[in-house]
């Protein structure tokens, strides 16, 4: 079983994020696409600006390191980010 603790968006229903592109292939194996990593593909695809982008058009500083995130995010949020982005 796939340890799906790690997700960073509480907004998202579980089993709306791992389980509504879910597929089982010919050999029985259970293939899933998570919505949310998805939706970022998405929106690459399409040129929608990166985080830094966003935060100097809502007049915040573009950040540097996990640490200058405390203006806008949890420090809990925070440290969940840091385990998963190195």
């Amino acid at each position: 079983m796939l340890d799906y603790s790690f997700a960073g968006d509480g907004s998202y229903a579980q089993q709306i994020h791992h389980r509504l592109f879910e597929t089982t292939t010919p050999q029985g194996q259970i293939r899933r696409n998570d919505v949310v990593s998805m939706n970022i593909c998405r929106g690459r695809e399409h040129g929608i600006a990166d985080y830094n982008s966003y935060r100097e058009f809502c007049g915040f500083p573009r950040v540097n390191n996990f640490d200058q995130l405390s203006d806008t995010m949890t420090i809990e949020s925070i440290e969940k980010m840091r385990s998963l982005y190195r």
